[in-house]
């Protein structure tokens, strides 16, 4: 794996730097994002990041793995929780969070909210480590919305979370993943599986802060971007 990743913030004056640790032969990348949050989303993104730095900050510490990470990630974001409550004249705050560990050749993940996270393999197939859910996916499963109808549907932008937020704190992680040679970890909003098709050149190019000013030239949302790979 490549000595660091590349790492975009979202486009937003508002948006929240990427956290990135590198110790021990294991390097750890957390994407946490409130800018699409009506209410003080990026207040909560930011007080997020920082109890994680606080406690994932000594250098000599080990950086633990995914399954002993998802309950520390849980208790930070009660502790926002606790520190950042919803502003009484707006909606709730609500944050996305995805986070990428990698230990030579073996990815584990987790995510919540609207962030994707994908695995590209060198022969350009894309394995969706994590999308999130969307409501024309839970009408197509229902046999409600054809799957041609659900890609043209208005509707295709509505998320069904969840997100982080006062009322989830949970974080669970997800399936391990081993690397193989020529994959590419690429992590960005809801709409970077629509568009991973058309996003060829920008993502060989392997810049995170590209790959997101493409995918919003193609309609979708600022978000946070990791481009990580390709796998020697």
């Amino acid at each position: 794996m490549p000595a660091a990743p590349s790492l975009s913030p979202a486009r937003y004056a508002t948006a929240t730097e990427p956290l990135h640790l590198d110790r021990g032969g294991v390097q750890l990348v957390v994407l946490i994002d409130g800018t699409a949050c009506w209410s003080n989303g990026s207040e909560a993104a930011e007080a997020l990041r920082c109890a994680l730095s606080s406690t994932l900050g000594e250098p000599r510490a080990a950086i633990p793995t995914m399954d002993a990470l998802a309950p520390i990630l849980s208790a930070c974001a009660a502790e926002v929780v606790a520190e950042v409550p919803p502003d009484p004249a707006d909606w709730g705050w609500s944050v996305s969070l995805a986070v990428l560990r990698v230990e030579g050749a073996e990815l584990s993940t987790a995510a919540v909210g609207a962030l994707t996270v994908l695995c590209l393999d060198g022969d350009d197939g894309a394995r969706v480590l994590h999308r999130p859910g969307r409501l024309v996916d839970r009408l197509v499963a229902e046999g409600r919305l054809s799957a041609e109808e659900a890609a043209g549907s208005s509707l295709r932008k509505i998320l069904e979370g969840p997100f982080l937020s006062p009322e989830y704190t949970r974080v669970v992680s997800g399936p391990g993943v081993r690397l193989r040679a020529g994959d590419r970890i690429v992590v960005g909003g809801d709409d970077l599986v629509d568009h991973v098709g058309a996003l060829g050149e920008v993502l060989a190019g392997g810049d995170a802060r590209a790959v997101r000013d493409a995918v919003e030239a193609l309609g979708g949302r600022s978000a946070p971007t990791v481009v990580w790979g390709p796998l020697g």
